[in-house]
């Protein structure tokens, strides 16, 4: 599917999470070089979850756009914005 040398930016940051925490397991406590590690992984770490809160948010205003496409009105001047800032969809389907 993809080439090692060419992964894609969002597939990058979860490894090198996944990285940085099996060299702390094989690096001494006591040294430098483990702090660095474990400062590196906390910064990591609090980017992989801004990407996946963004992820979400991005695949959620897909799904009220596809919703909204499929609504039909009698007048477009009974049109709604279903993509104003802050909603969301809970549940689709009855």
């Amino acid at each position: 599917m993809y080439n090692n040398n060419y992964l894609p930016f969002f597939v990058r940051p979860p490894r090198y999470e996944l990285l940085l925490r099996e060299m702390c397991k094989f690096t001494l406590e006591k040294s430098k070089s483990f702090e660095n590690l474990k400062a590196a992984l906390e910064k990591i770490k609090v980017i992989n979850n801004v990407i996946n809160l963004r992820k979400k948010e991005a695949d959620n205003r897909k799904k009220l756009i596809e919703i909204r496409k499929s609504l039909k009105f009698k007048k477009e001047s009974q049109a709604f914005d279903l993509l104003e800032p802050g909603r969301l969809c809970v549940r689709e389907g009855m």
